[in-house]
């Protein structure tokens, strides 16, 4: 048991400890345009794992190219020790004809503290993870590789088995991947590892903990007639305890609550998918990662989904962000549209039809295109992706929807004391000892600080032992004609201890006692006159 007037936590908690339990682990693929990637928050360091954009089992696509930024968690505070990120290569197989030719497809890394192993890297001819005596030459995928190849002064470099790639401390990774558009193979994972900013926060005098204040251990002697002591508020916090902010950890692909099972009807609450669903034109054989939806084409019999719309929806859970890239390929130009709805009213998609289901669509093709969107969203709208037609016939439009991801936006969350065992604030105790426990909580979430007191109560010392009683005592009946009279409306004098602790026995001088009194009817000469007496119990 800890007995602490005062507690300082000396060493802050890494940011990654922090938001570990915020972070989940889960394969990541590489992402089409930019993007960053946080430790602790888009992936869990030692846990995830970084996939070309094919994913664990399948190739990366042709025509690809992607940029993303993979960094260490922030320092709390200045006095910390920024940490680092690391990638570590298990997989890596890409498209290379002949040693010393160009590479179609290839991977750039920049950050390495160590500067010769940043610049590209590509297969060797003989197998992935061999070395070759001929270094490829020049990259013909992306301009942002060739651009990295030059400012990096070398030749194309081939990635050797389970190398590895650390930051400088506070620096990220950044990767690039491209491909050319023809010849995609297995292509590469890597380990994703990182270490946390170490180091306390404060030094040179400046306190900047928030502080756990314990009262220390309290001795509680009881006033003369009281039974119980309420214990008051013997634990707060001091410093600067500023409220932080928790970056609420992302969907990646039709998961949680954006899970194919969990659209908005398709559950007991929320009734079964309305006729529009066409459900057998959603073709879920690709998720999480991929869904694909179809057009109705009935009239010229390319497929038998329903009249109009293709409609999966799903509840927004919390206010954020929804972005996923697209692709649509249609022989039926301008008839069919592919595009998404946003409604704040949950009943609005069962009128879905005709013009009400063209008027609440955004429409984002209905050619054969791609793109990627995002888009703002607030808890309880409902989100739908919507593939409808004008006509029903000359060929369905197929939607591909994949890279699917919700953001929710950044809360505040406060410092926060928890009580964890024994008595709290407003609580009664009779005599006896206790053992109260709290502990400081910042705000992600993470356990920085405890402490644990004694309570010892004791009853009023040294009671008297003479009674002095009152000698009349004027009660008041309620409405049912009854009055408790207790022992503290009897004894005077004192000092005296507990109440609770004397026997008051009653005995009556004359007559038989009354079972009932009826309270409607009584008056003051019907009441009957009770004379009692006491001894010390």
């Amino acid at each position: 048991m800890k007995n602490f007037f005062l507690l300082r936590f000396s060493a802050v908690v890494a940011l990654v400890a922090i938001m570990g339990s915020f972070a989940s682990a889960q394969n990541l693929n590489m992402p089409s345009g930019t993007a960053t990637w946080t430790a602790g928050v888009e992936f869990t360091p030692g846990s995830s794992i970084f996939y070309d954009n094919g994913g664990a089992a399948g190739s990366y696509t042709a025509s690809f190219g992607g940029t993303v930024m993979i960094c260490p968690a922030t320092p709390l505070c200045a006095q910390q020790t920024p940490g680092t990120v690391s990638l570590t290569f298990t997989a890596f197989e890409f498209e290379l004809s002949c040693a010393g030719c160009t590479p179609w497809d290839a991977l750039g890394i920049n950050g390495d503290a160590v500067a010769a192993n940043n610049g590209v890297y590509s297969s060797s001819i003989a197998a992935p993870f061999t070395t070759a005596t001929n270094v490829p030459t020049s990259v013909s995928t992306s301009t942002a590789l060739n651009a990295l190849k030059a400012a990096t002064g070398g030749n194309t470099k081939v990635m050797t088995a389970n190398k590895t790639f650390t930051s400088a401390p506070g620096g990220c990774l950044t990767v690039i991947f491209g491909s050319d558009s023809s010849g995609q193979l297995a292509g590469f994972a890597a380990n994703m590892n990182a270490v946390a900013p170490t180091g306390s926060c404060g030094g040179g005098g400046a306190a900047v903990e928030c502080l756990l204040v314990c009262s220390g251990d309290q001795n509680i002697t009881l006033p003369s007639g009281a039974c119980e002591y309420q214990v008051p508020n013997f634990v707060t916090m001091a410093g600067p305890c500023m409220d932080g902010a928790v970056v609420p950890p992302p969907v990646v692909g039709f998961s949680g609550a954006f899970a194919y099972a969990n659209r908005w009807f398709h559950n007991t609450a929320n009734g079964s998918d309305p006729a529009y669903g066409n459900l057998p034109c959603t073709n879920i054989a690709g998720l999480p990662g991929t869904l694909v939806l179809q057009s109705a084409d009935v009239l010229s019999g390319g497929n038998s989904c329903n009249w109009f719309g293709t409609v999966v929806a799903w509840r927004v859970p919390a206010n954020g962000t929804i972005s996923f890239n697209w692709a649509t390929q249609t022989n039926d130009p301008t008839w069919d549209h592919f595009g998404y709805s946003l409604t704040n009213d949950p009943n609005t998609p069962t009128g879905m039809f005709g013009t009400t289901l063209q008027a609440s669509t955004t429409e984002l093709a209905s050619t054969t295109a791609s793109g990627t969107i995002s888009i703002p969203v607030t808890a309880g709208q409902i989100f739908s992706l919507v593939n409808r037609t004008d006509d029903g016939g000359g060929g369905p439009l197929t939607a591909t929807i994949n890279n699917f991801r919700f953001q929710a936006v950044t809360v505040p969350a406060p410092w926060v004391i928890r009580h964890v065992s024994g008595p709290k604030a407003g609580d009664l105790l009779t005599a006896g000892s206790y053992t109260s426990c709290y502990e400081l909580v910042n705000p992600a979430g993470q356990v920085v600080d405890d402490c644990c007191f004694d309570m010892n109560v004791a009853g009023f010392p040294n009671p008297t032992r003479s009674l002095v009683a009152n000698d009349q005592v004027n009660v008041s009946l309620d409405g049912d004609g009854w009055s408790l009279v207790t022992t503290d409306m009897i004894l005077e004098g004192g000092p005296y201890g507990c109440y609770d602790g004397y026997l008051m026995r009653r005995n009556l001088v004359s007559g038989t006692p009354p079972t009932s009194i009826d309270y409607t009817t009584c008056n003051k000469s019907s009441v009957p006159r009770l004379h009692l007496w006491w001894r010390m119990g």
